[in-house]
């Protein structure tokens, strides 16, 4: 949740969250693939990119995209440190959200 905090925060100062946005979106697309895919096709079907491209997806801004992703972490007990963190939520804003 700090994470969260300082990093709105920055974006507020910034005006960017590109800027800001930490990670590599390539390691993350191989981070998600391994870490998250299985459980998102399983749960959603299809590709697993349904949470991600929906209308009502309940993800509605970085800090909340960050939120997610640290959740998701948590209850799965996947293990991600916080480089991956970071390159998993890059490479869902990147492929997905797109949020500025």
């Amino acid at each position: 949740m700090k994470t969260t905090y300082l990093f709105s925060l920055l974006a507020l100062v910034c005006g960017s969250v590109q800027a800001l946005m930490l990670g590599d979106a390539e390691k993350g697309r191989a981070a998600h693939d391994a870490k998250c895919l299985g459980c998102h096709t399983a749960q959603f079907g299809g590709d697993g990119s349904d949470p991600y491209l929906r209308k009502d997806r309940r993800v509605q801004s970085v800090e909340g995209l960050i939120r997610r992703v640290e959740l998701c972490n948590e209850q799965t007990a996947a293990g991600l440190d916080e480089d991956q963190l970071n390159d998993i939520t890059k490479y869902l804003n990147d492929s997905f959200y797109r949020f500025e």
